[in-house]
């Protein structure tokens, strides 16, 4: 019985290594993370009366001054930012229901 569990305890620790020349596929540790945070009708006054926005999020994230979009309008521009498709191709060209 000892010998039969510590064939199989060898067989999960050598089957979990990758085999040589083979690439490691990595986990969640080896990626960066990134946190998206969408916000709707946020002008620049708005934001200067959020102090917590700017201090924490602005501050020590990254903004991006020279963004551009397909559609200003906020369901097709999501839908295309989520979906990574034009609003020709995923179908969402408004901000009502089809």
């Amino acid at each position: 019985m000892l010998a039969a569990l510590a064939f199989v305890v060898v067989c999960l620790v050598l089957g979990s290594r990758p085999a040589m020349g083979e690439k490691k596929i990595p986990d969640d540790r080896d990626r960066p993370n990134i946190l998206f945070i969408v916000t709707d009708d946020l002008d620049t006054r708005s934001v200067s009366r959020m102090p917590n926005l700017r201090s924490l999020l602005m501050e020590k994230g990254t903004t991006f001054e020279n963004a551009f979009v397909t559609d200003s309008l906020c369901c097709p521009s999501r839908a295309t930012f989520l979906r990574g498709q034009y609003a020709h191709n995923h179908g969402i060209v408004r901000n009502e229901p089809p």
